[in-house]
This record gives structure tokens, C-alpha cells and sequence, in this order.
């Protein structure tokens, strides 16, 4: 009876499983998206545990800077037309945003066992507080708009990130016809999964949660004109941190001697 559960629950295991569909979950699907990337087996080793009778959702309650380990257990297993309206998001990722509603601040109620198909308590999130409750490991935004000038330097610490199993998630927040020209979506998130070095440069590659799983291939300048709004640990977040400190007292030791 478990490996028939574990069955129907891991079907489709990827990210191709991941499909945003009718909810405005991006928030959540992307930090999925980036940690199937870097930890293939995450939900399936940590996350998910399947028993003979119920099945559990290990996930991580924030409290200001700490995050709590928490198990929700729900009361059904859902059908696959249950969450999206559509069979094309995998069992296993719609198990997860219902437990992930839970945590929501004022969602304490059932869901399972009312009528709400839980579009309401999945609309909008933060981009730093899914990965945490995913994780257990406290995110930082970085907006690189002020960092053009050192595109190379980024690359080369989301390069190191991707290649230490570091997950990165970005939105964009550039002007909406700059990012209409390079076909992004305003007010979404993309997991960051990867990056490739080309004859013509550089290129970053993004997955869009939304159900269209063709890698996006951007150069390293077209990133940067969309003004990244860049998710990473707190670890890659300090390394970012001691870089840009340190391009402000240059500045600073320049200004002094001009004066």
C-alpha cells in the first residue's frame, strides 16, 4: 500500500511537474523549481514522507530570523484535478502548496475539509519567505540595478552559487517595455538554475514556474538591462554584501582624493 501511495504522489518527480497553472504562486513554485535543480531528491528524502496509512509534509515555520520545523498532515490525499483545475501540476507539488497555505499567517482552518480550493491562500507571497519555509535556511533579496558596472563579478558569484548547490530565484524589475523585448513577465519569479559560457558572451538560464519548461537563455547584459531582484542565502548574500561595502569605501577613497 505505501509504494502504491509513493506512486501516485511522486508521479511526474522533475520540474516538468512543476506547473503554476491557475494560481499566483510563482513564490513558492520557483524556490521549488531552483532546489529540484540543485538537490534533485529534496522533496522526496526531506520533505515528503510517505506511510502506509498518511503521508507528511516536513516543512519550516518562520519566527522572525529562526525557522521551526513543523509536520502537516493532510487529511486526504488530493485528486489531481482538486488544487489547479488541471492535471498538469504533479500530486506531489500540490501536496506541498497546501501545506505551505497552512503556514500562511491567518490560514490555520482545514482546508482539505471545506469547499476552498485554496486559490485564496496561495495569491501572492514574498520572494524571501517561501524558500525559508521550504529550507529551513534564511534568504536575501538584492536588487542589482546599481550593478552593471560589475556584471562579470555577479556572474562569477552566481556561477560559484549554482556550482556549490545554492538556489537562486529572481524577478525583474525594469521598465515593462525593456522586459517585453526580452519576453519577461513583470511581477514573476524564475528560479535561477544554471549559466553557460558562449562564444558571445555570457548567458544566465531561468526556468519560468508557469508551466513552460524551455530553458530561457539570457545574456548576461539583457539580465541586467531587466534590473534583477536576485534571492540567496544568507551565505551568498554576505559575499554580495562584502563586495558592494567594499565598492562603497573605494568610492569613498576616490571622492577623498579628488577632494
Amino acid at each position: 500500500m505505501k509504494n502504491f501511495i509513493k506512486e501516485i504522489i511522486f508521479k511526474n518527480y522533475s520540474i516538468n511537474g512543476v506547473q503554476q497553472n491557475k494560481i499566483s504562486d510563482c513564490f513558492l513554485l520557483a524556490p521549488i523549481c531552483a532546489i529540484m535543480k540543485s538537490d534533485p531528491n529534496y522533496f522526496k528524502e526531506k520533505v515528503i514522507e510517505v506511510f502506509s496509512d498518511h503521508i507528511e509534509v516536513n516543512l519550516y515555520k518562520p519566527n522572525y530570523d529562526e525557522f521551526f520545523n513543523i509536520t502537516y498532515t493532510p487529511t486526504k490525499i488530493l485528486l489531481p484535478l482538486e488544487l489547479h483545475g488541471t492535471d498538469t501540476c504533479a500530486p506531489w507539488v500540490q501536496i506541498i502548496e497546501m501545506a505551505y497555505a497552512k503556514l500562511r499567517p491567518t490560514e490555520f482552518i482545514d482546508m482539505l475539509n471545506t469547499n476552498k480550493k485554496g486559490l485564496e491562500y496561495l495569491s501572492s507571497g514574498f520572494l524571501e519567505h517561501a524558500p525559508g519555509v521550504l529550507t529551513g535556511q534564511r534568504t536575501v533579496n538584492f536588487d542589482l540595478k546599481n550593478d552593471k558596472e560589475n556584471q562579470n563579478w555577479v556572474f562569477e558569484m552566481l556561477q560559484l552559487g549554482i556550482e556549490n548547490k545554492k538556489n537562486f530565484t529572481v524577478s525583474f524589475v525594469a521598465d515593462y517595455n525593456i522586459l517585453q523585448k526580452h519576453k519577461i513577465y513583470t511581477s514573476h519569479l524564475y528560479a535561477l538554475i544554471g549559466y553557460s559560457i558562449e562564444e558571445d558572451g555570457r548567458r544566465v538560464k531561468l526556468i519560468n514556474p508557469h508551466g513552460n519548461k524551455d530553458v530561457i537563455y539570457m545574456k548576461l547584459e539583457d539580465f541586467f538591462e531587466c534590473v534583477p531582484c536576485v534571492n540567496m542565502d544568507t551565505e551568498c548574500a554576505g559575499i554580495y554584501y562584502q563586495h558592494i561595502t567594499n565598492k562603497k569605501i573605494n568610492a569613498e577613497k576616490i571622492e577623498k582624493k579628488l577632494d
